[in-house]
């Protein structure tokens, strides 16, 4: 029996996904694209991105549906590796207890020859590259997936796209001022964009685990970002010490976007997600489980709660069958014999 979610007509657009990722996070990554391979269209692109010494490893997951993007490939000239420090400092014993250490000594580690410090640490560096990546896709939008979420149900591009709108997540009144983290990346973003308004004391939210960015909003946010800071804007990033790329979308589409870029606004994230620090067990399955919604499409359990393969592997097969049990329940109701 069709569903309405199968029975919706119209030109579809065009879809792909992004995910940056590393050696360390290869499971997480194995089992993400294996969900993208399951859920989304034939037609739909995994581009990831990954450090140059990983190309290898990364290769045998490499076909008409896996795209493979290193660093190198997407920073501009004049963006240095100094990689074997961060390595360095990260061999050092007291690396750990160290906090500028280590930071420098997570992932990788590249300097700005036109202003070499302060080095320009992983995350800050990721962000950039997705702000590179997405921006050079000839697509209509772009799914942004970190290597730690999983798909788990049928996604269809109209799904992300709507009458030329790409989806646009927006939390309202979700942003306090206790929340220093958040209130500080939405300073940077209004500033480094020039946007004039002052903060107001309740802020929208634009992080989620599941986001889809619209391409041609990601090319006129780097316009923007050089028109505003009369530089190259992958060094107008570079020069912030800290960030975050969903507050700059979102702040630009809020902003400075078109009626257009805000018709297909939701609060819903679509995303069963769980953020804590401390690793889930066994007899948190069922509780997690339950909170799935029929909506969402994707689940989170962080890779820094460190819950171990065994534990994330039973709650994605729980969440998987659950889902196939009332799509089957469902169907038996509609359809008696």
């Amino acid at each position: 029996m069709t569903s309405a979610r199968d029975s919706r007509r119209g030109a579809l657009p065009d879809i792909a996904a992004l995910t940056p990722t590393f050696r360390r996070d290869i499971e997480y990554f194995e089992q993400l694209h294996e969900s993208v391979l399951r859920f989304t269209p034939s037609t739909m692109v995994h581009h990831i991105i990954i450090p140059d010494e990983d190309i290898q490893l990364f290769s045998r997951w490499k076909s008409s549906r896996l795209a493979i993007h290193t660093t190198s490939s997407l920073l501009p000239e004049g963006f240095l590796s100094i990689s074997l420090l961060s390595k360095f400092l990260g061999s050092l014993p007291y690396a750990r207890s160290v906090p500028a250490l280590r930071s420098l000594s997570r992932g990788e580690l590249f300097l700005d020859t036109k202003r070499p410090w302060p080095p320009i640490r992983g995350w800050i560096l990721q962000q950039i590259l997705k702000f590179a990546a997405v921006g050079s896709m000839n697509v209509d939008a772009v799914l942004m997936l970190d290597s730690d979420v999983v798909l788990i149900n049928r996604i269809l591009p109209e799904d992300l796209v709507r009458d030329g709108a790409v989806r646009f997540y927006r939390k309202p009144k979700a942003v306090f001022p206790e929340m220093t983290k958040h209130i500080a990346w939405h300073g940077t973003a209004r500033r480094i964009l020039g946007i004039p308004e002052p903060l107001p004391p309740e802020m929208a939210d634009y992080i989620s685990s599941f986001l889809v960015w619209n391409p041609s909003i990601v090319r006129a946010i780097q316009k923007r970002l050089e028109e505003v800071n009369h530089r190259n804007w992958p060094n107008v990033l570079a020069r912030e010490l800290t960030f975050s790329e969903w507050t700059i979308y979102g702040s630009y589409v809020d902003h400075l976007g078109t009626d257009t870029d805000r018709s297909f606004v939701s609060s819903n994230s679509l995303c069963s997600s769980y953020w804590d620090a401390n690793a889930l067990k066994r007899e948190d399955i069922a509780t997690f489980v339950a909170s799935v919604s029929q909506s969402d499409l994707a689940i989170l359990v962080q890779s820094t709660s460190r819950t171990s393969q065994d534990i994330r592997k039973e709650i994605i097969e729980a969440v998987l069958t659950r889902f196939a049990r009332q799509e089957n329940e469902m169907s038996f109701t509609a359809c008696p014999l």
